[in-house]
């Protein structure tokens, strides 16, 4: 019975042990939460300009380079937006990894990817 009593609460090493889980959840949620924040953002530029539907596909850089330029967006250029024509009209359409290094050897990588319709008259 006196040895139960000694054994109540958390000891030093179960303590590191959480203390280090935590730090490795939040390792990856500062790592990750900038690069989920530049797909929101390049998700909304895309978006925006399949809604406005410029007629050609230079029209339709520009208008993504404006995008880029102004969100200040990386991981992705214009030129690897891709126009594509399908048999329901044009549309937009990306895909792309996000590396990002977290210690050693060990990266994180995320991968994206959209098809987002394009509104508007083809050319």
């Amino acid at each position: 019975m006196i040895n139960r009593h000694r054994q109540r609460g958390l000891g030093w090493f179960g303590l590191l042990f959480v203390f280090a889980g935590l730090g490795f959840v939040m390792l990856i949620a500062f790592k990750c939460i900038p690069i989920y924040l530049n797909q929101m953002k390049i998700s909304r530029a895309v978006s925006a300009v399949a809604m406005d539907a410029p007629a050609s596909v230079t029209e339709i850089r520009s208008s993504l380079q404006r995008y880029w330029d102004i969100e200040d967006i990386d991981d992705l250029t214009p030129r690897d937006v891709k126009v594509v024509r399908a048999a329901d009209g044009r549309r937009l359409s990306y895909d792309y990894e996000a590396r990002r290094h977290l210690f050693a050897n060990v990266s994180l990588v995320l991968e994206f990817g959209a098809d987002v319709p394009i509104s508007g008259p083809m050319r």
